[in-house]
């Protein structure tokens, strides 16, 4: 009798230990937090769509005798994109 009263506390306690994670991996898929974490998700979509949207700019820095080649480089870019 004593070993089945020992076999089911043990498997008592295994349970429980199961539901709790089987509770904590569902508040994490479907409770608050994954509510909050697919918010994030959406303000970091908006955020990259914004930057995609922006007009874009380049700065150039280089050594002062590489000047007139990125000019050069700089109009004939130019002038293929009002091609």
């Amino acid at each position: 009798m004593q070993q089945v009263q020992s076999y089911f506390s043990i498997s008592g306690k295994a349970l429980v230990r199961n539901q709790a994670k089987l509770s904590e991996l569902s508040e994490q898929w479907s409770g608050l937090e994954a509510i909050q974490k697919l918010k994030q998700l959406d303000k970091l979509a908006r955020i990259s769509d914004k930057l995609l949207q922006a007009p874009r700019q380049l700065l150039i820095v280089s050594e002062a005798e590489q000047a007139e080649t990125i000019e050069k480089l700089k109009d004939s870019k130019n002038s293929n994109l009002h091609q």
